[in-house]
C-alpha cells in the first residue's frame, strides 16, 4: 500500500510538472509601446465653452513630452497596438508602466476603456503655454478637434465616453510606485481584452483627486519623451476557451417615451455559460449594428438603451449577442414596435362669465384696487417695477379664476391721494356668495406687505399676517421716504366641496378719513386640486428651532402653501442633532457593534410624529396629508462616527479655517493612505448600523408612518472650512472616491432600511452628473441636479427614463427683487425637463432675519417678538407655480397621455428660454428667463382647466 501511495504521488507531481511546463512554453510576454497618447483638459468649471475664463477644454497635448493626470481635470489617453498579440493567445496579465515626474504621488487610479476613434494631434499644451484650438486632435469637446463630437449627433464631451459610460469598462486600481517614480498598474484582463476587441485605448483618471500643494499637478512622461515611455507588458497563454456565454435573464423590449423610440433592456450575460460576466454585447436593430457608445457593458447593473429617431409605429427586429474574451458568442432576439404619436390638444380658454358688480365706492383721500398676486408694486408711487412684463400694468381686476381645493393669491393696493398720511386703515372681507352657496370670509387671509431695500428700491418681501382688527398705517414704514402706496396680500382658500360657479363679495377699507368698498368675484370651476403633491417644491433647511411650537407652526405654514419643509438633522461637525434618537453608547463607549441600541425616541417622536402621521394637518386645506418626504438621521458618521473605524486617518486633522497649512498636510496624508471605500467601514460600524436601522424599521412599522418618503442623505464635505465628520465630499461629490463612498453608504443602508414599513429613498445632490458614470449603480434613487441639468440634459433624462431615478433640481431662484413670474417659469421649465420637484434655493432660512434687509436665501422670516414664522412674497409665487404644475400633472393622468410627449408638447406651445450663470460647479446658478408674460402663464392655466372640463 505504501508503494501505491508513493507511486500515485509521483504520477501526480509528474503530471503537474509537465502540464505547467507545457503552459509555460505556450505563454508569451509581449511589450507594447504607446502608439498614440494625449491628455484631455476638462476643467470642471460648470460650463462647456471655450469662452470661459481660463478654459483649457479646447487644448490638445498630442505632441507634448509629458501628460497630466489630475483630479477630474485631466485624463490620459493611451493607445496600444493590440494586433501584436497573436489571435490564438488569451491575455493572462497586463502591467502598465508610467514614469512620474517631480516625485508626485498617486494612490487610486481609475482605468477604463475608450471605444471612439480619436486623433492624437500635434498640440503641445502645457509644454509651451497657451492652448491652440485650431488643431484636429482629441480634446474635451471631440476626438478630432473642438468642432468634432465624442458622440455623433448630439452635444457631448469627453465625460460622455469615459469611466464606465458609453459602453466602456472601468475599475479603480491601487497605484504602485517605486523609489525612482515608476508607476505600475495591474490592469484587469477584461479591460485589456475589451481594448483588444475595440478601440485599443486605455483611459486613466486620478480617482483620489485630493492631492494638493506640492503633490498636485502630476505629470508622466509621454511617448514623445526621450526615455521611460509608457509601456504595457502583456502576458498571454494559449487560448483554450470553447465555452459560449449564456444569458442569465430575459431580453425586454418596450416602447420608448417619444414618437419613434424604443427601450431595450439587455439581459444579464455570463461568461462560461452563466459563470462570471461576458465581455461585451453587440446589438443589432434591423441588422444594423449599434455604435459602442450606445451599448452598456455586462458589468453594469443598469443595462437599458433608449433609441430614437425611428418612424412612429415602425416594426423593429432586435438581436443581442453576448461575447466572451475568446470570441465565443450567444444571441437572443425579439421584435418591438416603435412608439407612435400621442395626439395632444389643449382646448381654448373658456370665455369669462359676464359679471354684474356694483361700482367701487371710494373717497378722495385714498384709493383701493385689487390686482393679481404675481406682480411687485413700488410703495413710493404705486407703480409696478419696470423689469416686470405686464400687458396692462397695475390694472384693477374685478374677476379672479379658481378651481376647487386651491388657494388663489391677489393683492389690495392702497394709494394715498389727498391725504398725506393715514394711521387707522382696516381691511374687511365679506363672504363670497353664489345663490345659496358661499365661501366663508374665514377662508380669506390677509397679509401686510413689508418692504426691504434692494439696490435703492423698496421691494415687497415679508408678509406678516393681519386681520380685520389690525390698524394699517400709510406710510407703513418710516424709513421709506415718500411712501404713498401699501400692498395687502390676500389668500382665498377655495374649499374642496365648493359648488362650481361665480361667487361675489367685497373687500372693504375703513378709516376715519373715508371708506372704500371694492366688489369683486371669484369664478370657481369643477376641477379638484389634488391634496397629495405630485410636484414637490422643497423648502430645505439645516436645523430647526428647538421650540416645538415654532417648528410645528413653520411646518404648518409651508404645508398650507403646498410646499415641503425638509430639515437636515445634523451639521458638518456635529453628526447628530437634538432630535436624533439617543443611543446607549453615547455615555459608554465600550458598547460596540450589534450591542448599539436606541434608548430614547422622545424628541424624535414629539417633533416628527405628527408630520409623519398627518395629524398636524388635520385642520389645514390639505387635511391629514403627511409630509411628502423627510431626512433620516443616517449618514456615514451616524450611528457610528467614521473616526472610530480608522483613527490614524483622522490623526492631526484640523479645519482649514483654523490652520490652512496643517489642513493641507492632513489632506495629503489621507490621499497617500486612503483605503478602498469598503475597507473604511469596519465590522463594528456595520453591525451597529444594522442594529439601529432595524430598530428604525420596527419603530416606523409600529407607528404606521409609511406614507412619507424617508431620505438617506449624506451632506458632509471633508474640506468644509470649520471641519467635517466625513472623509469624502458626500454632498455635490467631486471625485471617484466621493461617488464610490456615496454608493457604498447608500447601498448599505438600503439593504437594512428598505421595506414597505419604511418608505426609503436614497438622495444625492449632484452638481456634476457627468462623473457619476457606473460609480453609483447600486444605490441612487433621487438625483437632485444643479444647473448642469441643462448642460447634461440627455444624460440626466436617460437616468429618469431608463432607470426610474426620480429627478429633482436645485437652484435657479432669484433674490427679493425678482419677478414673481420667474418661479412659474422656473417650475414649468424644470417640469418639462422631467423633474418631479426641486429647490428654487438650496436652503430657505439662511442669512439674516433682519426685516430691513433683503435675503436671497431668506424665504421665511421669524417675528422678532413672537418668534413665529412669517411668510414671504416668494412663497406665494412658489405656491402659484406649484399649483400650475399640479394641474398639468392632473391633466396628463386624466387623459392618459405619454408624460414625455406631453412635456414636449407644452414646450412647443409655451417656451421657457433662459440662461443660467454659475460661478462654479457647486453654485446652483441664477436663471434669467425671457418673455415673462403674465398673460402667457394665465393662458396655459386656463387652457389646461378647459381641457380637464372638456369645454
Amino acid at each position: 500500500m505504501k508503494f501505491v501511495k508513493k507511486f500515485s504521488v509521483f504520477v501526480t507531481l509528474f503530471i503537474l510538472f509537465n502540464f505547467s511546463s507545457i503552459f509555460a512554453q505556450e505563454s508569451k510576454l509581449i511589450k507594447l509601446k504607446a502608439i498614440a497618447d494625449t491628455y484631455i483638459c476638462s476643467y470642471p468649471n460648470g460650463q462647456r465653452s471655450l469662452t470661459v475664463k481660463n478654459s483649457e477644454q479646447g487644448a490638445n497635448a498630442g505632441a507634448s513630452k509629458r501628460l497630466k493626470l489630475k483630479k477630474n481635470e485631466n485624463n490620459i489617453l493611451l493607445k496600444f497596438d493590440f494586433s501584436k498579440i497573436p489571435a490564438d493567445q488569451a491575455i493572462s496579465k497586463g502591467t502598465l508602466s508610467l514614469q512620474i515626474l517631480d516625485k508626485k504621488e498617486f494612490r487610486h487610479v481609475g482605468v477604463g476603456t475608450l471605444h471612439v476613434a480619436w486623433v492624437e494631434g500635434k498640440g503641445t499644451w502645457d509644454d509651451d503655454g497657451k492652448p491652440d484650438t485650431s488643431h484636429k486632435g482629441a480634446c474635451f469637446f471631440g476626438p478630432s478637434g473642438v468642432k468634432s463630437q465624442w458622440i455623433k449627433g448630439q452635444a457631448s464631451d469627453f465625460t460622455d465616453v469615459f469611466a464606465g459610460q458609453a459602453g466602456s469598462r472601468y475599475k479603480t486600481l491601487l497605484a504602485k510606485i517605486d523609489d525612482k517614480g515608476l508607476l505600475t498598474l495591474d490592469i484587469p484582463t477584461d479591460i485589456l481584452e475589451l481594448c483588444r476587441v475595440n478601440g485599443q485605448t486605455l483611459v486613466l483618471s486620478d480617482d483620489t483627486g485630493i492631492f494638493s500643494g506640492d503633490l498636485d499637478n502630476a505629470f508622466v512622461l509621454s511617448r514623445e519623451s526621450d526615455k521611460n515611455q509608457p509601456e504595457l507588458l502583456i502576458e498571454t497563454i494559449k487560448q483554450a476557451d470553447k465555452t459560449k456565454p449564456a444569458f442569465t435573464s430575459e431580453l425586454k423590449l418596450k416602447e420608448g417615451p417619444f414618437p419613434g423610440s424604443i427601450i431595450i433592456e439587455l439581459p444579464g450575460a455570463g461568461d462560461d455559460e452563466k459563470e462570471g460576466l461576458a465581455l461585451y454585447y453587440q446589438v443589432l436593430v434591423n441588422d444594423k449594428v449599434l455604435d459602442w457608445h450606445l451599448v452598456p457593458n455586462p458589468f453594469r447593473k443598469f443595462r437599458s438603451i433608449l433609441l430614437q429617431n425611428y418612424l412612429p409605429d415602425q416594426k423593429l427586429n432586435i438581436e443581442v449577442k453576448a461575447f466572451d474574451e475568446a470570441g465565443n458568442d450567444t444571441k437572443i432576439s425579439g421584435i418591438i414596435k416603435a412608439t407612435g404619436k400621442t395626439v395632444i390638444k389643449l382646448n381654448k380658454a373658456m370665455p369669462l362669465p359676464k359679471v354684474t358688480l356694483e361700482p367701487v365706492q371710494g373717497n378722495d383721500q385714498y384709493t383701493l384696487k385689487l390686482v393679481n398676486g404675481s406682480t411687485l408694486f413700488n410703495p413710493v408711487d404705486g407703480k409696478i417695477f419696470p423689469h416686470q412684463t405686464r400687458k396692462t400694468p397695475g390694472a384693477p381686476l374685478r374677476l379672479f379664476n379658481a378651481v376647487k381645493g386651491e388657494i388663489i393669491g391677489l393683492q389690495a393696493i392702497l394709494q394715498l391721494t389727498k391725504a398725506s398720511a393715514i394711521n387707522d386703515i382696516q381691511i374687511k372681507c365679506s363672504d363670497l356668495k353664489n345663490g345659496g352657496s358661499s365661501i366663508s370670509k374665514k377662508q380669506i387671509e390677509l397679509f401686510r406687505e413689508h418692504y426691504v431695500l434692494k439696490d435703492k428700491q423698496w421691494i415687497p418681501d415679508v408678509l406678516p399676517s393681519i386681520d380685520e382688527k389690525t390698524l394699517l398705517s400709510l406710510p407703513s414704514q418710516t424709513e421709506i421716504e415718500g411712501q404713498k402706496s401699501l400692498g395687502v396680500f390676500i389668500d382665498i382658500i377655495i374649499p374642496k366641496d365648493t359648488k362650481p360657479g361665480l361667487y361675489k363679495g367685497t373687500i372693504e377699507a375703513n378709516s376715519k378719513t373715508g371708506k372704500v368698498v371694492y366688489p369683486y368675484s371669484v369664478w370657481v370651476r369643477d376641477v379638484n386640486m389634488p391634496d397629495k403633491l405630485s410636484f414637490i417644491v422643497e423648502m430645505n433647511a439645516y436645523g430647526h428651532s428647538s421650540n416645538k411650537e415654532v417648528f410645528h407652526e413653520t411646518y404648518r405654514m409651508l404645508h398650507k402653501h403646498r410646499l415641503s419643509y425638509n430639515v437636515l438633522g445634523y451639521s458638518q461637525t456635529r453628526p447628530i442633532g437634538f432630535t436624533t434618537p439617543k443611543l446607549n453608547n453615547a455615555k459608554d463607549s465600550s458598547i460596540k457593534g450589534k450591542e448599539v441600541k436606541i434608548v430614547d425616541w422622545k424628541n424624535y417622536d414629539n417633533f416628527y410624529g405628527p408630520i409623519f402621521s398627518g395629524e398636524i394637518a388635520k385642520d389645514l386645506p390639505r387635511k391629514n396629508q403627511p409630509a411628502s418626504h423627510w431626512y433620516l438621521p443616517f449618514h456615514e458618521s451616524w450611528p457610528i462616527h467614521l473616526k472610530e473605524n480608522h483613527p490614524s486617518l483622522w490623526k492631526n486633522r484640523v479645519a482649514s479655517k483654523k490652520d490652512p497649512e496643517g489642513y493641507l498636510k492632513w489632506r495629503n496624508n489621507l490621499a497617500q493612505n486612503d483605503l478602498f471605500v469598503k475597507d473604511h467601514f469596519t465590522k463594528d460600524w456595520r453591525d451597529a448600523s444594522i442594529s439601529v436601522a432595524t430598530q428604525f424599521k420596527d419603530h416606523f412599522k409600529k407607528n404606521g408612518w409609511t406614507k412619507t418618503s424617508m431620505q438617506v442623505f449624506c451632506n458632509n464635505k471633508y474640506y468644509f472650512a470649520t471641519g467635517s465628520a466625513s472623509l469624502w465630499t458626500m454632498d455635490e461629490p467631486m471625485y471617484a472616491r466621493d461617488y464610490k463612498a456615496l454608493n457604498f453608504v447608500y447601498a448599505f443602508f438600503r439593504k437594512h432600511l428598505e421595506g414597505v414599513d419604511l418608505n426609503l429613498i436614497n438622495r444625492g445632490d449632484i452638481s456634476r452628473p457627468q462623473y457619476v458614470c457606473s460609480r453609483m449603480d447600486e444605490s441612487l434613487d433621487y438625483l437632485v441636479v444643479s444647473s448642469a441639468l441643462r448642460l447634461y440634459a440627455n444624460l440626466v433624462s436617460e437616468w429618469r427614463i431608463l432607470y426610474g431615478k426620480e429627478l429633482w433640481w436645485y437652484g435657479g431662484g432669484t433674490s427679493t427683487e425678482g419677478d414673481p413670474l420667474h418661479y412659474i417659469a422656473l417650475f414649468l421649465d424644470r417640469w418639462k425637463l422631467g423633474c418631479e420637484g426641486g429647490m428654487p434655493q438650496y436652503t430657505t432660512f439662511a442669512g439674516s432675519n433682519d426685516w430691513s434687509k433683503p435675503g436671497r436665501l431668506r424665504v421665511v422670516r421669524f417675528d422678532p417678538m413672537t418668534k413665529m414664522p412669517v411668510g414671504s412674497f416668494r412663497m406665494k409665487a412658489y405656491r402659484r407655480g406649484q399649483q400650475d404644475i399640479e394641474l398639468l400633472n392632473l391633466l396628463q393622468k386624466t387623459k392618459g397621455w405619454n408624460i414625455w410627449q406631453f412635456r414636449n408638447f407644452i414646450d412647443t406651445q409655451y417656451s421657457t428660454k433662459s440662461t443660467t450663470k454659475s460661478l462654479n460647479p457647486d453654485d446652483p446658478g441664477t436663471s434669467v428667463f425671457e418673455d415673462l408674460l403674465i398673460t402667457k402663464y394665465n393662458d396655459l392655466r386656463e387652457r389646461v382647466i378647459a381641457t380637464l372640463l372638456n369645454k
